[in-house]
């Protein structure tokens, strides 16, 4: 059985959110976690736009997954990162459930 945990902290520029995965990834756990699946979104309140982008670590489209949720919770100024442990069990879109979780 997989297990899956999230990490979530509050950014305000790309540099901080290299600094948060920087952080979790010296976490032994997490750096040796099968994916650490990761998204995050920006407000620039000076040309009102996000600055937005994910990354899979190789579990196909779960980042894109991440950022919609994301999207659509109105969520900013955020990094999260969902770590899984793979136990042995493919479990297909089902996952996906347990990442939006």
């Amino acid at each position: 059985k997989s297990t899956f945990q999230a990490h979530v902290a509050a950014v305000s520029s790309l540099a901080e959110v290299v600094a948060v995965m920087e952080a979790l990834l010296q976490v032994n756990k997490i750096a040796h976690a099968t994916h650490n699946i990761m998204a995050y979104r920006i407000h620039m309140p000076d040309k009102d736009t996000y600055l937005q982008d994910c990354d899979d670590d190789g579990e196909q489209a779960a980042g894109g997954r991440l950022l919609h949720l994301l999207q659509a919770a109105d969520a900013v100024n955020v990094v999260v990162v969902v770590s899984r442990w793979f136990g042995g069990v493919l479990l297909g879109s089902a996952r996906f459930a347990l990442i939006n979780n």
